[in-house]
């Protein structure tokens, strides 16, 4: 499978958090993120549909919640269900895929910061 990205992802620390929608109404947990766009796991029956979509990043960093200042616009790439070990759960986890849209200077700025800061290095497949 062919490469597509344009921007590199980096893995991130635990306690990265995204928020979808104006009123939250979707949490996951952030797996990789880059300039492009990021990846995220959830849970739950529904897909996200709503496309494009508005996120939030929120970091857990040593008991201490911090919200991002910016409001993300993304599209979805690609929303899948992963393969679920527990069985007896009734909500399948899944991974989504979202591309950036329109990022202004201070977005840009901010997601570099994020990167120095809250990622633990390159994306060691580019399939991730």
């Amino acid at each position: 499978m062919k490469e597509q990205r344009r921007h590199e992802r980096y893995e991130v620390k635990d306690g990265t958090l995204i928020l979808l929608g104006p009123y939250s109404a979707q949490i996951g947990q952030i797996v990789n993120m880059g300039y492009g766009g990021l990846s995220f796991h959830y849970r739950g029956n529904k897909d996200i549909t709503v496309d494009p979509c508005e996120v939030s990043i929120v970091f857990d960093s040593k008991g201490a919640v911090k919200y991002g200042p910016f409001k993300f616009s993304t599209n979805i790439i690609s929303n899948v269900k992963l393969e679920d070990e527990n069985l007896q759960s009734s909500a399948a986890t899944k991974r989504c895929h979202m591309q950036f849209n329109d990022l202004s200077y201070h977005q840009k700025l901010w997601l570099e910061e994020c990167i120095s800061n809250y990622t633990t290095g390159p994306v060691k497949s580019s399939l991730d």
